[in-house]
Order: structure tokens, then C-alpha cells, then sequence
């Protein structure tokens, strides 16, 4: 059934499509798409926003339209519900609260709604000029890793950086050589983390539940981090801490793995999955790379056994 704010949205935001392409054609990246004041594109006109008091002063972020070297980076940034669908295929895949997706192309289409029957659907629109040189969308990608890692990955050492080596990586140039280290005991969360500063990047600070002023890190600085909501700053990345908890496996023969969650695992896009050799040639190279026969660590074993889990639930 279509709910009474998705039907007003579709009577009285026919625009909508048009006014996402214009403002990304105009240069603006990101977009944000919601309900209240300030959000780039409304989905209620002034009209319809004063009769709904619950919205007239508040600011309601339910999607972020951002472009990026890769594509198009969609982020829900609400409950209310985001989807999308690649030119090719027909049923939609549904974005996790407060995740995105990467590599969405011109032609592929964007839904908002309770459930995809109901989306508010707009295609991504083809763009004239180079994407940005910088890659946007840095924070979502390491801060989801560092979620991850910290949930289900068996590192007792969790690595922030740009090196290849790191468990999340950051993608900024200026942080080349900038690494900071989490430590935990993996059977004791309770004990929390252990922060230390390798190298310090540009900006690298750290901010304490409810602040709101970051306290600079230098080299070898380190603090201990008891609980979750602090954040941490590394050049232009703003991450979340996680609270600290025992890992646990991500999938199991309950929980296989959805689209969007083969897609994080192997680092595609969703175009990519239209090609078998590209699919086939990244699940080779993570195989090499974290199989335990290469080495010992538990973090390495829980990241190959979710490359397992989503090549099985590819069918191959």
C-alpha cells in the first residue's frame, strides 16, 4: 500500500529526476535528498511541508546523491527506504540503514520509498565532464570497514591507513604513510581498545563521546578507548569508533550474504557482476591473499571464509 507521504511526494514531485540532474550537471556533488529545510532537493513543497508539522523544523537526510570517479555513491542516510537497480536488471536491491552503494552508472535507477512497489524511482543521469579528482565517499567506505572489522573480522590489531596492508584503508593522497593502530584482546571486549598513533597524518585527532573539539595526536601518542562514540580524525576522514565487542562470523548457513554485501566483500561494482571474468579475477586474487594456508592470522581466516560465503552464494 502506498503510504499517504509517498503519495504526495509522486503527485507533487514530478520534477523530481529533473532537478537531480540539474544540480548534478550544475556541479553539485553531493545531493541531498529529503524532507525540511536545507536539503538540496525537497520532496515536499512548502505547501505540503507546513501542513505536516513533524517535518517544518527538522531536517530529514533520506538519500545522498554523490559522484565519484567510479560512478555514482548512493547512501541512505535514514530508515525510510532506498533502493536501486542497474540498467540491465529488474528487481531492485534495497541499501542497508546508514550504508550505500558505489559504481551506480548513468542509466540506473534510484528508488525511495517503504518498499520498492511504492519507490519514488529516478534514473542517474548522464554527465558531461570529468568526475571529481578527488574519491569522495572515503569516510562511508572506511568507516562501514571499520564497523565491519570490529563486529566479525578476528583482528586483534586493527590498522587504519593507506597502505595496502591496512585493515581499513583510507583512500587520500596526503595520507600515504599515516597508520594508527586499534589493539583489543578479542575474548574481552570489555577491556575496549587500545589507540596508537604509527605515523600521524595531516589533522590526526581524536574527539571523546559528546564532544565536540578534537585533541591532537602526535607520533607514538596513545590513549585508551573504553567505549564506543568516540571519533577519530585522519586528514579528511571523520570515523566513528565502534564499541568495542567479541567478533562474531558475518554469514553462516543462516545469514548468507545479499547483493550489496557481495559487492562490499569483493570491492566491485554492481556492473561488475554483469562480467564472470572480472567477478572470477577478484575472487582469485582475495583467495591468494587471505587463505589460511598463507598465514596464521584470525583476521585473515574470518575475511576468507566471507570470500568463500559470497563466491557459494554466486552460484559458482
Amino acid at each position: 500500500m502506498t503510504t499517504p507521504l509517498t503519495g504526495l511526494v509522486r503527485s507533487f514531485r514530478a520534477d523530481l529526476e529533473g532537478e537531480i540532474a540539474r544540480l548534478l550537471r550544475a556541479g553539485k556533488s553531493p545531493i541531498d535528498i529529503g524532507l525540511g529545510p536545507k536539503v538540496d532537493v525537497a520532496l515536499l513543497t512548502d505547501d505540503l511541508l507546513a501542513a505536516h508539522v513533524d517535518f517544518v523544523d527538522r531536517r530529514i537526510v533520506i538519500a545522498r546523491v554523490r559522484r565519484t570517479a567510479r560512478g555514482y555513491v548512493i547512501a541512505r542516510e535514514s530508515n525510510f527506504g532506498v533502493f536501486w537497480r542497474t540498467g540491465k536488471e529488474t528487481d531492485w536491491v534495497a541499501i542497508r540503514p546508514y550504508s550505500h552503494i558505489e559504481g551506480l552508472l548513468a542509466g540506473d535507477t534510484v528508488g525511495l520509498g517503504s518498499c520498492p512497489a511504492d519507490a519514488i524511482a529516478f534514473v542517474l543521469p548522464a554527465l558531461v565532464g570529468d568526475a571529481p579528482a578527488t574519491e569522495d565517499g572515503g569516510d562511508w567506505r572506511a568507516a562501514g570497514q571499520l564497523q565491519i572489522a570490529v563486529a566479525h573480522w578476528r583482528y586483534a590489531d586493527l590498522t587504519l591507513g593507506a597502505s595496502d596492508r591496512a585493515v581499513v584503508r583510507l583512500t587520500e593522497p596526503s595520507l600515504a604513510r599515516a597508520a594508527v593502530m586499534l589493539s583489543r584482546d578479542l575474548d574481552r571486549p570489555e577491556a575496549g581498545f587500545q589507540l596508537r598513533v604509527l605515523h600521524p597524518g595531516p589533522g590526526t585527532a581524536l574527539a571523546a563521546p559528546g564532544e565536540l573539539d578534537f585533541v591532537r595526536l602526535d607520533a607514538a601518542s596513545q590513549r585508551r578507548i573504553p567505549e564506543g562514540g568516540y571519533r577519530l580524525r585522519i586528514g579528511g576522514h571523520v570515523l566513528p569508533i565502534p564499541a568495542p565487542v567479541a567478533p562474531t562470523p558475518r554469514f553462516s548457513s543462516r545469514t548468507k550474504p545479499s547483493i550489496a554485501e557481495i559487492l562490499e566483500v569483493f570491492d566491485l561494482g554492481p556492473h561488475d557482476l554483469e562480467d564472470a571474468a572480472i567477478v572470477k579475477a577478484r575472487y582469485r586474487e582475495l583467495v591468494r591473499r587471505f587463505h589460511p594456508d598463507r598465514h596464521t592470522n584470525p583476521g585473515h581466516t574470518s575475511r576468507f571464509l566471507e570470500v568463500q560465503a559470497c563466491w557459494s552464494a554466486l552460484g559458482n
